[in-house]
């Protein structure tokens, strides 16, 4: 994978799909899955088409935010969250 590949649009809505399906799993939706994901999708906000910025920019909070509830921990800053 290429950030350069997140000009594509459908390729983009794609990989949203992918994210979205790995964090429905508690089994598939570990730290460091959501560490990568994090990853992920903070590159594709660099490289998307700027009308796809807030979805990715809201699918990278809901990863977040799933992250600390399932696992209690912050990704971006691996510290517990209290």
């Amino acid at each position: 994978m290429a950030f350069e590949d997140y000009k594509d649009r459908q390729y983009c809505f794609e990989e949203l799909g992918r994210a979205r399906e790995m964090w429905s799993s508690k089994e598939k939706f570990t730290p460091k899955c959501a560490e990568r994901i994090g990853f992920a999708l903070a590159g594709m906000y660099l490289y998307c088409p700027l009308d796809m910025r807030d979805m990715v920019l809201g699918a990278l909070n809901e990863c977040h935010y799933r992250a600390a509830l399932v696992h209690g921990v912050d990704t971006m800053l691996n510290t517990p969250v209290i």
